[in-house]
């Protein structure tokens, strides 16, 4: 039995993987507040993206 639950608990998590990619590792980084705030100030809600114009 240990060895289906095994299988279904590795078969989630690949699949967890596969639709998030490396999200779990972002969530030990740390971030410089500083940093965030001044690169939020260029972010683009309608395209999704920063805008960084000369």
């Amino acid at each position: 039995m240990e060895k289906g639950f095994l299988d279904k608990v590795e078969g989630i998590a690949v699949l967890f993987y596969y639709n998030y990619g490396g999200l779990p590792y972002l969530l030990d980084v740390k971030v410089d507040k500083h940093l965030f705030r001044a690169l939020a100030q260029y972010w683009n809600p309608a395209y999704s993206c920063l805008l960084l114009r000369r």
